[in-house]
């Protein structure tokens, strides 16, 4: 039975057509890319991050996710931000075995399926510190 207390909200959004959540817990602000100057923080690229860096990709509403951490506030450079999600924890699958087995020290964490969509759900820590 699906409960309200069993749920994470994710902030979606989608790069190379492709849909990804980072948990809204996480974030602390969500800055256009031509305002990053004020922030004076360290920006990373987040396709560059999971792997897309020797291919080109072209953002076509970059903004930047100031990211709430451990250590000094960084920022990631996302594309496209959707949506703010409530996922199910019924709606969340851990990766198939066969992508977990080649897909190495991936920073994707699970996969969710939310109105017959795909969205790969990103564990922000890993991401960051690799």
């Amino acid at each position: 039975m699906k409960s309200i207390f069993n749920t994470q909200e994710y902030l979606i959004f989608t790069i190379e057509k492709i849909q990804f959540g980072i948990k809204t817990n996480l974030v602390s602000k969500i800055i256009p890319l031509d305002q990053i100057r004020q922030e004076k923080i360290k920006v990373c690229w987040f396709h560059e991050k999971i792997g897309f860096y020797k291919k080109k990709v072209l953002y076509q509403t970059p903004m930047v996710l100031r990211i709430k951490g451990k250590q000094k506030p960084m920022g990631i450079v996302i594309d496209q931000p959707k949506d703010i999600l409530k996922i199910f924890k019924e709606e969340i699958y851990p990766l198939p075995q066969l992508i977990r087995r080649h897909a190495g020290t991936t920073p994707i964490e699970s996969v969710a399926m939310k109105d017959n969509t795909i969205i790969l759900l990103m564990d922000m820590d890993h991401l960051l510190t690799h």
